[in-house]
């Protein structure tokens, strides 16, 4: 599980925690790939990863560093996400294991339910998330995915503010 006490510092360049209002100036450097985390803790982490795309077995453009460092966070014991699609383009990747499944290894998948509120919200199937879930930009054509725009990171931005409130 990431939690706050697993970042790297942002000088490392892996993951920021910035103040919630600044989420809609968050930005990636040439060639690479900005998106979001969502964490059973309830942050919101920025990430960046090489958006270089390269070509797959079959020819098809293949973002080999995006696709790694999602994995990688999401799925730190296996690797394996999947894609789920959002509103505005968006696309959330989550742990590859039903629900039934991470109930019987909280310890790896906890419960996320800030991501069910957020990714709800977001247009995604009503559901409950666990572990670490990721929000990448728009795909373009033949595949290559798109840094979140500040309109994007607004929207994730203010569905996670709504999760987070307190009930009256």
């Amino acid at each position: 599980m990431l939690t706050s006490r697993d970042r790297a510092t942002p000088k490392e360049g892996l993951l920021v925690t910035e103040p919630f209002e600044s989420v809609t100036s968050w930005s990636a450097g040439p060639g690479q790939v900005l998106f979001v985390l969502l964490t059973p803790d309830g942050e919101l982490l920025r990430r960046t990863a090489d958006g270089q795309a390269v070509p797959d077995e079959w020819g098809g453009p293949y973002q080999s560093g995006l696709w790694t460092a999602v994995a990688t966070v999401v799925d730190p014991y296996r690797r394996l996400a999947n894609g789920v699609g959002l509103d505005a383009g968006m696309r959330a990747k989550v742990v590859d294991v039903s629900e039934a499944a991470s109930a019987s290894v909280v310890d790896r998948y906890p419960p996320n339910p800030t991501a069910w509120a957020v990714l709800t919200t977001l247009g995604a199937p009503a559901q409950r998330w666990c572990g670490t879930v990721a929000v990448v930009g728009t795909e373009i054509d033949h595949g290559v995915t798109l840094s979140l725009t500040a309109d994007q990171l607004g929207m994730i931005a203010d569905a996670r503010r709504q999760a987070l409130r307190p009930s009256r």
